[in-house]
C-alpha cells in the first residue's frame, strides 16, 4: 500500500472473500492489512483470490462492517484498537479537543495503535436483527 494524500491510498490486494447483498462487499488484504471495499466501477469483474489494484480513501468507520458481520459465517475480524491522538477541524484550520460540537464541519483525525495490546475488541453494540 502506498500513501497518496491524507487518507488516500493506492493498493494492490488479494480478494479474500466476496459477500453479496444489494451490492458486493469485498474483503481484501494488502501487505497483511485487511479491509473491505464497497464501491466499484460498474464494469468491474473479479473473483476470490484475484489480485486487484485501486486507489481509495481509508476510513475508520466500522458501522457498515458491524451491521454486516453477524449475517454471514466465517467473517474475518476487521476491528482494530486505536487511540485518538489529535483532531484537526478543517473549517477552523486548527486542532480541537472534540468532534461533539453539532456545528463542527469535517475533521481529520490522527490515530495511534502503539501499546494497545492484541486482544479482541468487545462488541458493545447490539447486532442487527436478521430478517
Amino acid at each position: 500500500m502506498t500513501h497518496v494524500d491524507d487518507a488516500e491510498y493506492q493498493f494492490c490486494a488479494k480478494i479474500l472473500k466476496i459477500y453479496s447483498s444489494d451490492r458486493p462487499l469485498v474483503m481484501a488484504e494488502a501487505e497483511n492489512f485487511r479491509f473491505y471495499i464497497t464501491s466499484f466501477p460498474e464494469s468491474a469483474e473479479f473473483a476470490e483470490a484475484d489480485k486487484i489494484w485501486g486507489v481509495g480513501s481509508l476510513s475508520l468507520d466500522s458501522y457498515e462492517w458491524f451491521q454486516f458481520v453477524d449475517h454471514h459465517a466465517d467473517v474475518p475480524d476487521l476491528f482494530d484498537k486505536v487511540r485518538v491522538t489529535s483532531i484537526y477541524d478543517l473549517s477552523e484550520q486548527k486542532e480541537v479537543e472534540t468532534m461533539m460540537d453539532p456545528e463542527r464541519g469535517d475533521c481529520l483525525v490522527r490515530f495511534d495503535s502503539d501499546n494497545l495490546g492484541g486482544e479482541l475488541i468487545p462488541r458493545t453494540c447490539k447486532p442487527a436483527s436478521r430478517h
